[in-house]
Order: C-alpha cells, then structure tokens, then sequence
C-alpha cells in the first residue's frame, strides 16, 4: 500500500490488515504524510525503513520462504521533478542490488520508455497543464532507465500472459487525468 495517508501502524493499519486477513504489517514513516505499508502473508526475515535521501520512504523486507530468498522493496518517488527521482533510484538500486531477487514496488511517478503513449500528444497536454513532473520539453524516462540498466525488468510485462508490453497507459488509467494516454 502506497500513500498509507497520515496511517499510524497500530490503528489504520492494525485495522485493514486484521480486516483483509494479513499477520504481518509494517509501516514506513515518510518524510510525507505519504507512509509506506507492507502487508504480507508471510513473516519477513527482516525489515528496513529508509527516509534519508527519499522524498517519501522506502520500506525494504527481506523474505525466505520455502528456500526462496528474495527482497521486497517499496517505494514512492518523488513527484517533484526527473532530478529527485534519479537520485532516489540510484540509492534503490544500491539497496536492491545487495540482496539477490530483489522485486521492486511502487509509484515511481514516472513513465518509462516501453509505455504505450503519444509523446508527442503528451508534451503538449503538458504544456497546457503546466505539468512539469515529467519534464517540459521533451519526456523524462531517466530513472527508469536507469532501473532497466540496471538489470530490473518491468514485472507486470514479464509476468503477464495476455501480451501486455506496458504499464500505462490502461484502460483503468485513461483520460485527461492520467495524461500517459
């Protein structure tokens, strides 16, 4: 859960996840009243909270279930502009790189070059929204990028069996509001 707004671990939290049936729940305190929350089924080895450095947080739990070890990372980037989150990613991938099978989850605030969408239509509804998050002249895809660089893979395109090569825009995500279409 992302955006876990103004939550406070033994009450919103303890609450939902008593609700939807999850043992386990963590909360990351933001920099924001954005908190990060893990729920899971499944007891973390190990739990790290980072807020140095994050716009927001960054919660990291590291798992070993049935010999399977894998790093969970959940982040929030930044929605101020492409600069902040490159150097968000970069300390994720630091972070992710330690532990093998490390997933990475999130809002990265962010589109990514293998997204489905017009740029050119895009810039300009930019323009006349004065929405510079994404950058002002041309498309910011920097971070994410640098996240495919590194290794990470697009799991909703490598998991997904209905041919799905994109993470936005869908047909959950359309309209001026969300402005990848």
């Amino acid at each position: 859960i992302l955006e876990a707004w103004g939550w406070r671990k033994n009450i919103e939290l303890a609450m939902f996840a008593k609700k939807f049936g999850y043992k386990h729940y963590f909360l990351s305190k933001s920099n924001t009243p954005h908190n990060i929350a893990l729920l899971c089924h499944i007891a973390p080895k190990k739990v790290i909270f980072h807020k140095k450095g994050f716009h927001h947080s960054l919660i990291q739990a590291y798992f070993n279930h049935k010999n399977n070890q894998f790093a969970l990372l959940g982040v929030h980037l930044s929605p101020v502009n492409e600069g902040i989150r490159f150097r968000e990613a970069k300390k994720i991938i630091h972070v992710g790189k330690k532990y093998p099978n490390s997933v990475i989850i999130g809002d990265f605030n962010s589109l990514a070059p293998n997204d489905r969408y017009n740029k050119i239509k895009l810039i300009r509804l930019f323009k006349k929204n004065n929405i510079i998050k994404f950058g002002n002249k041309r498309i910011e895809i920097r971070e994410m990028k640098k996240f495919f660089q590194s290794g990470f893979v697009d799991t909703v395109k490598l998991f997904s069996n209905k041919g799905i090569r994109y993470t936005a825009p869908t047909k959950r995500r359309a309209g001026e509001k969300h402005v990848a279409n």
